[in-house]
């Protein structure tokens, strides 16, 4: 049998239950993962996204789906990232995919938990119309840019020195 006291108490228990389990939904909610988003772009949108990153340092992996050796390197990408976004590193990729093919390329990054700015080629694909507008050789194709938002290192292919280099920017002053 409940006594005024115990019921007190049981709606009291209740409450703060009830408290307790609102304060830890947002806890789960806060700390659920960015999304991961690829936009349309061009060679002066992604010029425009570096020069308002200055003060940080920026590395930009150009891939594709179609590029083996891109899919293969872009675990690196994202390595990069979480270990040094906290120094100030930013990433971006541009894909070259086919604009049709961009739900393609986006299940890609979202596997791979890309949470940073991922572009797609406004140029639909990795033509020489692409590659010219956005001055690059073959894919893959890797460029770092210091603090100031200057082209430091390039590389076409695997790029040996990579961590070094983006250890090396960040840890000049800007």
């Amino acid at each position: 049998k409940l006594t005024m006291p115990g019921i007190r108490i049981l709606a009291l228990a209740v409450t703060l239950l009830s408290l307790l389990s609102i304060r830890l939904v947002g806890v789960v909610s806060a700390a659920e993962p960015a999304a991961v988003t690829l936009v349309p772009a061009d060679e002066k949108e992604l010029a425009a996204l570096i020069a308002k990153n200055k003060g940080k340092v920026v590395f930009v992996d150009y891939w594709a789906t179609f590029c083996g050796p891109c899919k293969k390197a872009f675990p690196h990408t994202i390595e990069l990232h979480k270990k040094h976004v906290a120094e100030g590193l930013v990433v971006v990729s541009v894909n070259f995919d086919l604009l049709e093919d961009q739900e393609k390329a986006l299940t890609f990054l979202k596997k791979q938990g890309a949470t940073f700015d991922n572009l797609i080629s406004r140029y639909d694909g990795g033509g020489s119309d692409a590659n010219d507008a956005f001055g690059i050789g073959p894919l893959p194709h890797l460029r770092l840019y210091d603090r100031k938002g200057k082209l430091r290192y390039k590389w076409e292919g695997k790029a040996e020195d990579l961590d070094a280099k983006v250890k090396e920017l960040l840890t000049e002053k800007g």
